[in-house]
């Protein structure tokens, strides 16, 4: 017995895995510009991380 497809509802989003491991995103734009938000914000994180790590000393004492 073959499980019912799902079915679609206003705002669901999907990601595809394609053939050659690219990835898809195919949602509604909100949704997009949610994911866009979130992702900004995890760059900005890390690129503050690694400004914080860059002007610590070195960890044997050195400098």
């Amino acid at each position: 017995m073959k499980p019912k497809p799902y079915k679609r509802r206003p705002g669901d989003f999907e990601i595809r895995i394609l053939r050659d491991g690219r990835l898809i995103f195919v949602s509604p734009d909100e949704s997009l510009m949610d994911v866009a938000q979130i992702l900004d914000e995890t760059d900005e994180a890390l690129q503050r991380r690694k400004e914080t790590i860059d002007v610590r000393e070195p960890a044997d004492g050195n400098q």
